[in-house]
This record gives C-alpha cells, sequence and structure tokens, in this order.
C-alpha cells in the first residue's frame, strides 16, 4: 500500500498513459480502442519507469520470478497469483 511521500505522489499522477491493449495480442479486442487503454500514469511510470539508470520494477520482479522458477523445474506448472492493497493492488492489477 501507500506509505511514503513518494508513494502518494504517485497516487496524484492520474493522468493516463496510453499502453497497448493485451486483448488486441490475441485477437480478442472487441471494441474501437484503436488497440490501446489508457492506464492510471503515476502507476505505469512506478511499475515500468526506469529510475536512476536502473531497471525497472517490472524488470526487477520478473528477475526474481525466473531465478525461482530456475531453481526447481516444477515451478514452471505453477499458477502465480499476484495480489496487493493501495498502491500495491494497482501495480499488481498492472
Amino acid at each position: 500500500g501507500s506509505v511514503t511521500k513518494s508513494d502518494f505522489m504517485t497516487d496524484a499522477r492520474i493522468s493516463m498513459a496510453k499502453m497497448p491493449d493485451p486483448r488486441s495480442f490475441n485477437g480478442t479486442e472487441d471494441d474501437s480502442s484503436g488497440g490501446e487503454l489508457g492506464v492510471h500514469q503515476g502507476f505505469n511510470d512506478y511499475l515500468f519507469g526506469e529510475r536512476n539508470g536502473q531497471s525497472s520494477k517490472y524488470v526487477e520482479i520478473m528477475e526474481h520470478v525466473s531465478q525461482l522458477m530456475a531453481q526447481n523445474p516444477d515451478r514452471k506448472n505453477y499458477k502465480l497469483y499476484v495480489t496487493g492493497h493501495s498502491l500495491g493492488g494497482a501495480l499488481a492489477t498492472l
């Protein structure tokens, strides 16, 4: 959830960022969005943006998941559920 001043600043950046609609990748797009979705700018930047030359939070998270999967090949059959509260819930949704 939101704890720090930086977290609350992220919450307040409510403009929309345009992102590719994932439904358009598998041919199930059923609206006239033009293949794009609007995503909360602050949440999008927090998860996918690079900071001070470091990888994004998304890349960092996926590196951890990849390491865990590589440690045990049986994990490829696992389902991964991502949850959170407040800011964490928004990031989990993305």
